[in-house]
């Protein structure tokens, strides 16, 4: 069974004096449809102690997940520990050859640790949308982000694979490594899960 980390969300509960790593279940179940285990991340800021912990974990793949604005937007839901750790976590997946699924959040991570930037959005939260992919066809998909990727904003290592149809880019992959980023959650089933589940089983398979 291949071990794919996920990163956690960072939740702040005031009457507990506590930051709390959270992760949504329905990764479970995804991942264990699939013959895989999900191995939910702590967010280690320092560098030294992140690849320590990493390299004791064995993983096969590695999926950035959703949740927390970055911390450069200075929202009230960014969290700098989750930053530090998935910038730590994608530098040690590219130097161990291991392949990142970036999910909404996460391929604004993955934009952002390439070279990329982000743009505010209004027209993608809480919705369904339509995505035209570079192939001619088109698919539906949930939405729930309000921060995204314009073509002028795509670091020049990213390819884009696909884009709404204001604009902005849904779904893109690296170049040269295996590495792809998409902007809805294929862990919500009822929306767009085929393929969703097709590009972590081209990943991580």
């Amino acid at each position: 069974m291949k071990k794919i980390g996920l990163t956690q969300r960072v939740e702040v509960i005031a009457s507990y004096g506590e930051r709390r790593d959270c992760l949504d279940q329905s990764w479970g179940s995804v991942l264990l449809s699939l013959d895989c285990a999900g191995v939910p991340l702590l967010n280690i800021a320092n560098k030294e102690v992140a690849f320590q912990y990493l390299a004791c974990l064995n993983l096969d793949g590695v999926i950035l997940t959703g949740g927390n604005d970055l911390s450069f937007t200075q929202s009230p839901k960014a969290a700098v520990e989750r930053d530090a750790f998935e910038s730590h976590l994608i530098q040690f997946c590219i130097e161990n050859k291991l392949s990142i699924l970036g999910v909404c959040r996460g391929m604004q991570m993955l934009n952002v640790h390439f070279g990329g930037s982000l743009s505010s959005t209004t027209e993608h939260v809480c919705k369904n949308h339509e995505v035209e992919l570079t192939d001619g066809t088109s698919i539906q998909v949930n939405s729930y982000h309000d921060w995204g990727i314009k073509p002028n904003d795509l670091a020049a290592e990213l390819s884009p694979l696909g884009s709404a149809k204001d604009g902005i880019i849904e779904y893109c992959r690296h170049k040269c490594l295996p590495i792809t980023g998409i902007m809805w959650h294929p862990e919500r089933m009822n929306q767009n899960s085929d393929i969703g589940l097709s590009i972590i089983k081209e990943l991580f398979l």
